[in-house]
């Protein structure tokens, strides 16, 4: 899964958020269905699974891809940015 072709989903969104992120994917597409699913390691070690499943929403192709690197940019960020950990303890 790392060396597959498609990176604009998930491995964009994870490497733009965190320099040094690695990221294992599989994608999906069909249409206007564009899918990424993936096991992203941090720098620090930390792993997580995303997978996200678009649908329709004007996408062809593989259009739906620079979308769900922006919504993992966001999730990264918000669940393992350095204001992230200070709100849980």
């Amino acid at each position: 899964m790392k060396q597959q072709v498609y990176r604009t989903g998930i491995p964009a969104g994870a490497s733009a958020a965190k320099a040094g992120t690695t990221v294992a994917d599989k994608v999906g597409f069909l249409g206007d269905t564009n899918n990424d699913a993936a096991i992203v390691t941090l720098p620090s070690g930390q792993r997580y699974v995303l997978v996200i499943m678009t649908h329709g929403h004007g996408q062809t192709g593989f259009s739906g891809f620079p979308r769900m690197a922006k919504i993992t940019t966001h999730i990264q960020k918000l669940m393992y940015g350095a204001t992230a950990t200070q709100k849980l303890h």
